[in-house]
């Protein structure tokens, strides 16, 4: 199953009737996206997917928003980063057009919290 067809397919499970209740994603806590609202705590689902992606072993669940990324945790290279924006596609159910992707999206935590707030939105 491709990329796209994946985010189709989970949008579809996801636009069920019912309450909102999390589920548990290998390590971390996942709040559904439903009716296009925006999952609840993205700042912890971001530190959750720097940790994961980034295989910091619980260290990103640390930092604050002010938390520098690109200089500051050396395991977020550039291969990393297109990891992490793969990565955020997948767990926000959004694309990111090529014209979006910055490096001042990645300089802190604040700044990756906000990109996918901004992204989530529409």
């Amino acid at each position: 199953m491709g990329l796209t067809t994946a985010i189709e397919a989970s949008r579809g499970a996801l636009a069920r009737p019912g309450p909102v209740r999390p589920t548990y994603n290998a390590r971390h806590l996942v709040w559904p996206d439903v009716a296009g609202e925006l999952p609840l705590d993205i700042h912890h689902q971001v530190l959750s997917l720097l940790d994961d992606v980034l295989n910091l072993e619980g260290r990103a669940m640390q930092f604050d928003t002010d938390t520098p990324l690109l200089g500051g945790v050396p395991e977020l290279d550039s291969m990393a980063v297109l990891a992490v924006i793969q990565e955020i596609e997948v767990r926000f159910s959004i694309e990111i057009p090529d014209d979006e992707i910055d490096g001042s999206s990645f300089a802190t935590v604040g700044t990756v919290v906000d990109f996918v707030t901004r992204l989530s939105s529409r």
